[in-house]
């Protein structure tokens, strides 16, 4: 009886573990077909040397930034913050939105002093399968990245339709954040832009030309 309780428990092992290298091998191709719809929603990538191209694409595909802030005078504190340059994924307006709340520690940052750096990496799109994300790692240099320096600064008055009309195009959740927070838009305005810093190869980064 304990002989064959013991092959029925053996059979039995290798039935769940079958099973359990079936499911594991789903899940895994599963994620490779979502990883590579993913990829497939984005926007052709530019070429890595078509630079201003790269960086614009790279600034349009995102959903979010690092933000890193002057803090606490001689401090510096880095946040996520979602982005839009435009309406929607087909829409491009080339300036950068974000959308703060004034109890945010960022926005308290700004207050203070409105310089900051803007990062994006290519890593966060397409399920990090993008160009030459894929099977790498985010600090490999054919897997962009881009940083964009200045003021991030409250979007004036004039311009506040259209800022929240590309945020909640982009994220439409944002719609309902400013009944429970006071949230504003910001904006990094063109003319207050100081450095662009891209890498999207080997060979170094530097400013795309044209940008």
């Amino acid at each position: 009886k304990l002989q064959a309780s013991g092959r029925l428990t053996s059979s039995k092992a290798r039935q769940v573990a079958h099973a359990h290298g079936g499911a594991m091998t789903l899940h895994a191709t599963l994620g490779l077909l979502l990883a590579a719809c993913a990829s497939a929603s984005l926007h052709p990538r530019p070429e890595y040397s078509s630079y201003a191209s790269y960086a614009r694409w790279l600034v349009h595909e995102s959903d979010y930034a690092v933000v890193s802030t002057h803090h606490e005078g001689s401090d510096v504190f880095g946040n996520i913050v979602s982005i839009s340059d435009g309406e929607g994924t087909e829409h491009s307006t080339g300036v950068i939105y974000t959308y703060l709340p004034d109890l945010d520690a960022t926005y308290e940052d700004l207050m203070a002093n409105s310089k900051v750096a803007l990062t994006f990496t290519e890593m966060a799109l397409g399920g990090g399968t993008s160009g030459g994300c894929a099977n790498s790692t985010a600090e490999n240099p054919p897997c962009g990245r881009l940083t964009i320096s200045g003021q991030l600064t409250r979007v004036p008055k004039e311009h506040e339709a259209d800022a929240l009309k590309y945020l909640f195009a982009r994220h439409p959740e944002m719609r309902s954040w400013g009944a429970e927070h006071h949230f504003m838009p910001f904006w990094m305005a063109p003319e207050n832009i100081t450095s662009f810093f891209l890498i999207d190869f080997y060979g170094g980064g530097g400013a795309p030309p044209g940008g």
